[in-house]
């Protein structure tokens, strides 16, 4: 008896304990779930801070624009007397030839501007390119092609050559071109706002304004605008990003709607680079400012400290650059060019390209004062000379394998 009395008692003590090892789990459960939900209110309010911190960015980015926008008109009409435009759009339109007079335009007048422009045949001559063309595999003649494409590549074999240069390892065809416009053309408003296609049009106005093409109305506004919207619905998870419309137009200046969008989107998805920063993904964007800030003590030591006083970081007009491919820093007739050597090299060429915009401009950057440097920066375009800093690129020694390597060594 006095056994099962002394059991009863140890089991009551156990179960005793076992309460209160249940009670301090509970409390210890419960103070869980206030940090849980602590820490969940907490992501909650860092990802509305992080959508009004990008809202913000994307408001300034506009605002800035407008600012630059208004800095490249009033640098066109102290040029041009009160001309919106050194390109009017009556000199891109074919009209009728004088009787007598053979029409020598092209059958598609708005494919690029160097129609216009005078072409040496020693140089550009279209059957030496057609030859090339033709053998386009072989490293020697790839090798031939970049070479020769600094000095320029013939209008009507421009666009062919891109095709054929950046392919389409994504299988892009016209039935799926055609599907992802519809899907586009039959969004809804709420998903016209995330893909950030409503920004298309507001865009469009102000694309290569210069050249009035892309602009309501014009000649080249809706092939433009279906290609963006295009690859809205083709990569959602990337969408309209303010920028792409300069990288779209160089294409579809060159390109059918549907050849443009092929190269467009290849090019974009083998630019490691482009994906990067239009995808919008800050660790590999950061990894590629580390890497121009790198370049840029190496090269242009003077810059970087003037910069660094100013607090002028990289990403600050880098961001720029790369979105449009530094469309905005020149006059049109130089665009193709830089897309063309681009598209005939790696992503290594928009830091060589970057530090040699820096290196010719780096007298003018250290000896101004902040709002002269914020002045030349947003408004390159009058300060630019490109076969200048053609040359000065041509000379920076920077490969693909060293830009990849510092990524991580910075990282």
């Amino acid at each position: 008896m006095e056994g099962l009395i002394s059991q009863i008692i140890e089991t009551k003590m156990l179960l005793a304990q076992t309460e209160e090892q249940c009670e301090k789990k509970t409390h210890l459960l419960k103070d869980i779930c206030e940090k849980v939900a602590t820490s969940e209110t907490k992501i909650s309010d860092l990802s509305r801070e992080i959508k009004s911190l990008l809202k913000s960015i994307n408001e300034l980015i506009i605002e800035k624009n407008s600012y630059r926008d208004e800095l490249e008109q009033n640098t066109i009409n102290n040029h041009h007397g009160h001309s919106s435009s050194p390109y009017p759009i009556e000199s891109l339109i074919q009209v009728p030839s004088p009787k007598g007079q053979k029409n020598k335009e092209n059958k598609d007048q708005f494919r690029s501007l160097d129609q216009f422009l005078e072409i040496q045949p020693e140089i550009n001559g279209i059957d030496i390119w057609t030859n090339l063309l033709c053998e386009a595999d072989s490293p020697q003649v790839f090798k031939k092609m970049k070479k020769l494409s600094r000095r320029g590549i013939p209008t009507k074999i421009r666009g062919e050559l891109w095709t054929r240069v950046i392919g389409n390892d994504l299988f892009i065809t016209p039935k799926l071109f055609a599907s992802l416009l519809k899907t586009s053309q039959n969004a809804n408003k709420t998903e016209k706002e995330v893909n950030g296609t409503l920004l298309i049009p507001m865009d469009l106005k102000r694309t290569l304004s210069n050249l009035q093409v892309f602009q309501e109305k014009q000649p080249l506004h809706s092939s433009l605008s279906d290609l963006l919207q295009a690859f809205a619905a083709y990569r959602p998870d990337i969408g309209y990003v303010q920028g792409m419309a300069y990288l779209g137009a160089i294409f579809v200046l060159h390109q059918n709607t549907y050849s443009a969008f092929t190269s467009f989107s290849n090019l974009i998805f083998k630019s490691h680079m482009l994906k990067s920063f239009y995808s919008f993904d800050l660790p590999i964007m950061q990894e590629y400012y580390k890497v121009f800030e790198h370049y840029m003590k190496k090269k242009v030591p003077g810059v970087l400290k003037k910069f660094k006083d100013l607090d002028i970081t990289p990403d600050m007009f880098l961001l720029e650059w790369v979105y449009t491919l530094f469309s905005r820093c020149f006059e049109i007739e130089y665009v193709s060019r830089i897309m063309s050597l681009f598209i005939l090299s790696d992503d290594a060429f928009i830091i060589r390209f970057g530090l040699a915009i820096l290196i010719f401009l780096s007298k003018k950057l250290v000896d101004e004062n902040m709002d002269a440097v914020a002045t030349t920066i947003n408004n390159m375009v009058t300060h630019l000379e490109y076969s200048q800093i053609s040359r000065i690129s041509e000379k920076i020694k920077i490969k693909l394998a060293d830009v990849n390597k510092l990524r991580i060594m910075l990282a």
